[in-house]
């Protein structure tokens, strides 16, 4: 295929990430611990129940094609069951992010930061029974990292751009025997296991089949996950077997993802019994459920930082740090809180971007309060007389149940501190452009908790949507740029704190709430993950029939 310049890889990265809410992961939680090999027929193994069907209803898990370079988003999830990466996510119950193995049995990091070497698992196989080993996962990365390579599909791996460049700072990839694979980079990096995580690993005989994204009976021999691919229709369904030359215990002999991307219609499909696990309803929905419906929350831990973003707003005053000062103290955040997201689900935040266990998060930092009086006394030293501002956003954004009514009610707390403020709902589509053209004055965003810092600290800092207040701050530019070439990771967190410290003390990004991603499970289903990364796998999920 055509190579790709790296200005449009970047553009259309940042472009995707706006439009799915920068959702390239889901909130912390624990992945249940692996177990033994799995054999077939039904019966109790490794602490779950073995059979059974699990279904699960979404708006937006199901992936509208299975080419890798469209694995963003929540499409992740969906893409994950069939295919693994080298390495998985895990983290939860206030620990932040971890890494765990997949594929890969081992990593190691030479001390220039320049060879980064994995060991892989013994004996696995693809769903077609040939052999996962070094010469199979070279030509996977290859093909994500190589714009050129024959085996690179139609689609841009924006997971690999921020951990490592675009074009990636990869030097060579080559298997040094059939169970070792040796990354040579060009410029150190600290751990690249990130990237790594990101990139599934699928048959490279299918890789070669230039319509295999679509075409079922070629997905059904590419996996290397838990379950093998059966059946798909896009925008409506997945279907899924357990795949029992796993190295790890399947328990649900099939999974069926089901689109349903009316929220109503999703609520109904969950009071029918028609679906096990529900994923994506409306707040009165899910708090309705949770109390009455014999279905249980399962959350994860706060990863999604809802923020207010002066993107670029046409009134200079909006530059003033007084002016933004004033605007976090006029909303009524906590209301908000309250209000927009599932019950239970989230908290006040104290800064934006990140979370709690990202690197670069600061511990201690208060999150600013309510005030009015306060917040017109600013607009007044600032002599503020009215301005204007827009705040555009789409039709729909998880994690936030009720997206339009949470930019009115910002607007409304807005215009008691005198800012002319009006809120424009598009559809997505729309909205992306947009934000890619700089025609956007300001936004709510809800960018998730990520693995990598980097993947929201550049998105926000070097985005097409950029505050331009960040320019005024240049120590922020600097120390992102030294935080990339970091030898260590306590050098890399020092930098990006500080970058969060600038960030909060100019009042460049309004933090609103820190939002858990949550779903509803009825009493059939046991041990069903959420995670900071889409890379939950259902193979340790028990289904009672």
């Amino acid at each position: 295929m055509t190579a790709v310049s790296s200005g449009v890889e970047r553009r259309e990265f940042l472009r995707r990430a706006g439009m799915l809410g920068v959702g390239l992961s889901l909130p912390s939680g624990l992945l249940a611990a692996c177990g033994s090999d799995a054999g077939s027929g039904a019966g109790t193994t490794g602490g779950g129940t073995r059979g059974g069907v699990l279904s699960i209803g979404a708006t937006d898990w199901l992936p509208p094609d299975f080419f890798l370079g469209n694995s963003l988003g929540p499409w992740l999830l969906g893409m994950s069951q069939m295919a693994w990466g080298l390495f998985r996510g895990g983290g939860g119950s206030g620990r932040g992010f971890e890494l765990q193995n997949g594929l890969a049995s081992g990593y190691e990091v030479s001390p220039d930061g320049l060879v980064h070497t994995v060991r892989l698992r013994r004996g696995m196989v693809f769903h077609d029974g040939s052999p996962i080993d070094a010469d199979a996962v070279v030509a996977n990365l290859k093909a994500a990292f190589f714009a050129r390579d024959p085996l690179r599909d139609r689609g841009t791996y924006v997971q690999v751009i921020i951990t490592l460049g675009s074009p990636p700072i990869v030097r060579s990839v080559e298997a040094v025997d059939p169970h070792t694979v040796r990354i040579t980079l060009t410029e150190a990096r600290v751990d690249i296991r990130v990237a790594l995580a990101f990139l599934l690993i699928f048959n490279p005989k299918v890789l070669a089949n230039k319509d295999y994204g679509t075409d079922v009976q070629a997905l059904r021999d590419a996996g290397s996950g838990p379950f093998r691919l059966t059946n798909w229709q896009a925008k409506s369904f997945m279907e899924l077997e357990r795949f029992d030359r796993f190295f790890e215990d399947v328990l649900p002999d099939r999974v069926r993802l089901q689109g349903i991307p009316d929220a109503g219609a999703l609520a109904l499909a969950a009071r029918g019994g028609e679906i096990s696990v529900v994923s994506g309803l409306a707040k009165s929905d899910f708090d309705s459920l949770s109390r009455t419906g014999g279905h249980r929350i399962v959350a994860s831990d706060p990863a999604v930082n809802v923020d207010l973003v002066l993107s670029k707003p046409k009134d200079p005053i909006f530059d003033d740090e007084r002016v933004r000062r004033a605007i976090l103290l006029a909303m009524d955040r906590q209301a908000y809180t309250d209000r927009f997201f599932n019950s239970g689900s989230a908290q006040l935040s104290s800064e934006p971007i990140i979370v709690d266990g990202i690197p670069g998060f600061v511990p201690g930092l208060q999150a600013a309060p309510h005030d009015t009086t306060a917040a017109r006394a600013l607009m007044a030293q600032a002599g503020a007389k009215s301005p204007k501002l827009t705040i555009a956003g789409p039709t729909a954004q998880a994690p936030v149940s009720d997206f339009k009514a949470l930019m009115e009610a910002i607007a409304a707390d807005l215009g008691a501190i005198g800012i002319d403020a009006s809120v424009d709902v598009q559809d997505p589509t729309a909205f992306s452009d947009a934000l890619d053209h700089g025609r956007v004055e300001a936004f709510v965003s809800a960018p998730g908790g990520q693995a990598d810092p980097f993947i929201l600290f550049d998105l926000f800092y070097r985005g097409p949507y950029m505050p331009g207040a960040t320019h005024t701050v240049p120590s922020i530019a600097r120390n992102l740029d030294a935080a990339h070439k970091a030898r260590t990771a306590g050098e890399r967190d020092r930098l990006l704190q500080q970058v969060m410290r600038d960030t909060v003390d100019r009042q460049l990004v309004l933090p609103i709430s820190w939002v858990a991603y949550s779903v509803l499970a009825d009493g059939k289903v046991t041990d069903f993950p959420l995670t900071c990364t889409q890379l939950d796998s259902w193979h340790r999920v028990s289904v009672s029939t």
